[in-house]
């Protein structure tokens, strides 16, 4: 990518960004230094087995809480230094973060908006909900950066020549995505939403949108099948992981502080967890999964009785999951997620030092810094979600000609709504869809030109 500076200023203003965004870096990467939260240990444990030979060990009970992905590459850091694979592993993260600012700055460049609000949309990027994620040992960072790079393929289809090609990308992009974290898989059918509007927008034939969505498909699937087999390699069963033991019965903690029959069942996690829910704690969970583990029940299974109970709570008590799903979406998160600087420290604090940022500082220049952050989000936000609203009618009851220009905004407004209710059916924590936060940074100037646009033409056409 070459660009082209007009001005002096502009050139200073570029340098002056890059300078800010480098400064930043460094210091949370080389002062601060990589942060462990507790779930770290389980990922580096994985990765000091990978390093010994253990991945396809059949001797070993049938687990497998989490993927690979994340695990290998640790272990691909530790191979290169022992000493130094934490600070080597999170220059990587942050290097493919700012990647993907350089392609949201391509992305906006390439539809002609000026060198400084580009900029200023991309290195929003890094001081969102990256900043809290970044430097930490977790998948997070690494999973929203390819998600992230996978949108902006979509985004960027420009013309027929590159459909292919640009859906290509964008599904290996995916497929890494999935490696690194197994959630991913869920969340497949937003990108193909993604990829029918815009292809429609440019108003190819239908073979041009079913090839594109399958070449999407095919890295991912290739994937899916690919740990499943490792999977059955090491313990004789096909599986992806066997996170749901945890994550569907806590999802389900809420209904059952409400709803004591949620878990009146004869099976035996209904037994074994009228047995131990008193607190409805996150520790009373893994006291169930012990219990059941000494009961005979391998993982796998665990985790297969833990999502039939979730699909049988949404039929025996449809109210109250759809309650405890609502609760999840909190405005003051969805708004603050563009630009959180704040709260990503605070919670980057609390990580690598246990203590909370707020601990070092005064209660109200944290109230000013939280309010001036997430005004500033919701700068972007609130135009994203009136513009997806107004998309959305004019589609339906705009001019036939023009409905068109206005698929691509449904669409990626369903991929980002779809990305918070896929994890607020579990569990929702923003730093799950920092990937998808990149939608709203190339899309809001996109839809305020579009709309600019009609109100000149109706104004034109009324005039005449």
């Amino acid at each position: 990518m070459i660009v082209e500076y007009q001005s002096k200023r502009q050139k200073f203003i570029f340098l002056a960004v890059c300078a800010a965004v480098f400064i930043a870096l460094y210091i949370q990467i080389f002062i601060g230094g990589a942060a462990l939260p507790p779930d770290s240990n389980g990922y580096i444990g994985l990765a000091n087995e990978i390093r010994n030979g253990l991945l396809l060990d059949q001797t070993r009970a049938i687990t497998g809480f989490r993927t690979f992905g994340y695990p290998l590459v640790i272990a691909f850091f530790q191979t290169i230094s022992v000493e130094y694979w934490q600070i080597l592993l999170i220059l990587f993260q942050n290097g493919l973060a700012v990647l993907v600012c350089v392609v949201i700055f391509y992305t906006l460049r390439l539809n002609n908006f000026s060198h400084l609000p580009s900029i200023c949309l991309a290195c929003l990027y890094l001081f969102g909900i990256h900043l809290e994620i970044g430097s930490t040992i977790l998948p997070d960072s690494l999973c929203n950066s390819l998600i992230a790079m996978s949108l902006l393929f979509i985004l960027n289809i420009r013309k027929n020549g590159h459909i292919i090609k640009f859906t290509i990308g964008a599904g290996i992009f995916w497929a890494f995505a999935f490696i690194i974290r197994e959630s991913t898989v869920f969340l497949t059918l937003s990108p193909i939403l993604l990829i029918i509007t815009a292809v429609y927008f440019l108003g190819t034939r239908r073979i041009f949108i079913t090839i594109s969505v399958l070449v999407f498909i095919v890295p991912v699937s290739f994937t899916y099948n690919l740990i499943g087999f490792v999977n059955y390699g090491r313990t004789g069963i096909f599986f992806i992981t066997t996170g749901g033991q945890t994550v569907m019965i806590q999802a389900l903690l809420p209904v059952a502080q409400s709803e004591p029959l949620l878990f009146s069942a004869n099976s035996p996690l209904d037994k074994t967890a009228r047995k131990y829910l008193k607190k409805f704690s996150f520790d009373e969970i893994i006291e169930i999964r012990n219990d059941l583990r000494r009961q005979g029940i391998y993982d796998h299974q665990l985790s297969k009785l833990a999502f039939d109970k979730y699909q049988k709570s949404w039929l025996e008590f449809p109210l109250l999951m759809i309650w405890r799903t609502s609760r999840e979406f909190r405005v003051e998160r969805q708004l603050g997620s563009i630009f959180s600087p704040w709260d990503g420290l605070r919670k980057y604090s609390i990580w690598k030092t246990g203590s909370k940022l707020r601990d070092l500082t005064s209660p109200l220049s944290g109230l000013v810094f939280r309010s001036l952050s997430r005004a500033l989000s919701g700068i972007i936000m609130l135009p994203f979600y009136a513009g997806i609203l107004c998309s959305l009618v004019l589609v339906i009851f705009g001019q036939k000609h023009r409905q068109p220009l206005y698929w691509p905004f449904v669409g990626a407004g369903c991929v980002y709504l779809g990305f918070l209710l896929v994890f607020a059916l579990s569990h929702l924590e923003m730093r799950y869809v920092g990937g998808v936060t990149i939608i709203p940074l190339v899309l809001v100037p996109l839809m305020l030109r579009t709309f600019r646009t009609t109100i000149f033409i109706r104004s034109q056409s009324t005039i005449e």
